[in-house]
């Protein structure tokens, strides 16, 4: 019957398993003398073969930990930030490059989201404030089809319908 060594060879403990000891070089290492052997190469080979030097190695752990508490205390801003400020949905429609100061007569992009941060300012909810933008697109639309059957021009269908325009967003504030 073959004899099975249970001891460290470096420390002289007892264990109770083999599988807990590791050979390395003809030596049974427990796994205590076994981590402390791992640190000690690692040191040797920053110290001797790469030639780092205690404090160059302390300046870049000290380096990195900066950069990744940065990284970190960003996304805490940017969640902060989320819980503060409500979440706008972008509203699909034309991109429009610069502000446009021609006369049109339908809602833009930003006149939508003018309409849109008024009703999240006076606490609706996005069911009622897509109702509420669809009713006033609809009496936009009829209002403008009532000017045109009045045969009245171009310029004045425009300047109409933002003077209304302007009453609805004044109207409720």
């Amino acid at each position: 019957m073959r004899k099975t060594r249970t001891t460290c060879s470096k420390c002289g403990k007892d264990v109770k398993k083999l599988r807990l000891l590791k050979r390395i070089n003809g030596d049974w290492l427990c796994k205590e003398c076994y981590k402390k052997r791992i640190k000690e190469k690692r040191e040797n080979l920053k110290r001797n073969i790469l030639g780092i030097t205690k404090e160059q190695e302390l300046e870049e752990n000290r380096e990195i930990k900066n950069k990744y508490n940065r990284v970190r205390w960003k996304k805490q801003k940017k969640e902060i930030n989320k819980i503060r400020e409500p979440i706008v949905p972008k509203i699909k429609g034309a991109k429009i490059k610069r502000y446009s100061r021609q006369l049109h007569n339908y809602l833009t992009k930003e006149e939508k989201n003018i309409l849109y941060k008024k009703y999240v300012a006076q606490g609706l909810d996005d069911g009622q404030i897509n109702i509420r933008l669809n009713n006033i697109k609809n009496y936009l639309k009829e209002y403008v089809k009532k000017l045109i059957k009045k045969k009245e021009t171009d310029e004045m269908i425009n300047i109409k319908f933002k003077e209304e325009f302007a009453k609805l967003i004044e109207q409720e504030w």
